[in-house]
């Protein structure tokens, strides 16, 4: 409703506006918990699962006091490397959708435009979610490599737009 990105413009939200959603993650996270307890009590999980989550939070207050050391050469290497195979997937879907559907500005995120290119192979698809696509790319030919290539861009991105770009944007110098 601000305007934030969820997945990355958290980091950048005013306090006043981070607050309340943090209350509610703890408070809708609770209710979870709450929710699967007798379940868990039911399955004799319950102790595992509160050790679980005293090893976990134990972790995570020694990442938040301490900070996570990062090695930030590594990571714009990774990038470097990443760079180059995102940008040739891309210009292989470009290429293909050109062909088929006589577009060049296609892009592989969205699922409009990929019901629309692999319609042109006779696949009608509800969805393009990774389920639906890591079946596709059990065939290793014709659509299911399209599919595959789809499934491999959209992790490559992932791993370059949530993982590497915001470690290095949020180190600090000792980092």
């Amino acid at each position: 409703a601000k305007g934030y990105n969820p997945k990355s413009g958290m980091g950048r939200m005013a306090f006043k506006d981070g607050a309340y959603y943090a209350m509610m993650d703890v408070v809708i996270t609770l209710q979870l918990r709450e929710f699967y307890r007798p379940q868990l009590e039911l399955w004799g999980q319950w102790d595992l699962y509160l050790n679980r989550c005293a090893a976990s939070h134990r972790a995570y207050f020694r990442m938040e006091r301490n900070g996570i050391r990062i090695n930030q050469d590594t990571i714009r290497r990774h990038v470097e490397e990443l760079k180059p195979q995102v940008e040739e997937l891309l210009a292989e879907f470009q290429a293909e959708a050109f062909k088929r559907l006589g577009r060049g500005d296609f892009n592989p995120n969205s699922p409009k435009q990929l019901l629309a290119f692999f319609s042109t192979f006779g696949v009608k698809l509800d969805n393009t979610a990774k389920a639906t696509l890591q079946v596709m790319a059990e065939v290793p030919t014709g659509a299911g490599a399209w599919a595959q290539k789809v499934l491999d861009y959209r992790t490559m991105r992932k791993a370059e737009s949530s993982y590497y770009g915001p470690y290095v944007n949020y180190a600090d110098e000792s980092s």
